[in-house]
């Protein structure tokens, strides 16, 4: 029970930015119905993930520790907090990708990937997440530059 309330701490650092950047945000700014510290995802009206599960259309690509995310997903997995790799039924698309670092050594592959998961013609996928885990500890500030 604690390692899922963890999950769903962790998740919420995750999901509640998306929906506020994505103009799901409540009507008031001022307005938090929840943020990093809660565990009660009752709190996150039926129409805001309703909402994400219409809309959102996810490609996800990252190294091992990225899989954090889809393994709190996972965890929550059952409605409404329902996905799948194609958005069958009434689910959330989430295609989850395992992918290197991105960004070593000036290696930009993600941009051109990026733009092709957006704009692809017969692509579905409206949002690109990326996660990773070393490639800034041992890079290189030409690298770094190059990726900013």
């Amino acid at each position: 029970m604690v390692l899922l309330s963890r999950w769903k701490s962790f998740l919420s650092l995750w999901i509640v930015p998306i929906f506020i950047f994505c103009g799901l945000g409540p009507p008031s700014w001022s307005q938090i119905l929840i943020d990093h510290t809660c565990t009660d995802l009752s709190k996150v009206p039926p129409s805001y993930i309703q909402t994400a599960k219409t809309q959102f259309r996810i490609w996800f690509a990252h190294t091992s520790h990225g899989s954090q995310i889809t393994t709190g997903m996972e965890m929550l997995a059952g409605d409404p907090f329902t996905y799948s790799l194609n958005g069958v039924g009434d689910t959330l698309v989430y295609d989850d990708t395992l992918w290197a670092d991105l960004g070593y050594e000036g290696d930009l592959t993600w941009v051109d990937t990026t733009r092709t998961q957006l704009n692809s013609p017969g692509n579905d996928r409206n949002m690109v997440m990326w996660s990773w885990c070393g490639g800034v500890y041992d890079n290189t500030e030409p690298g770094i530059n190059a990726y900013l």
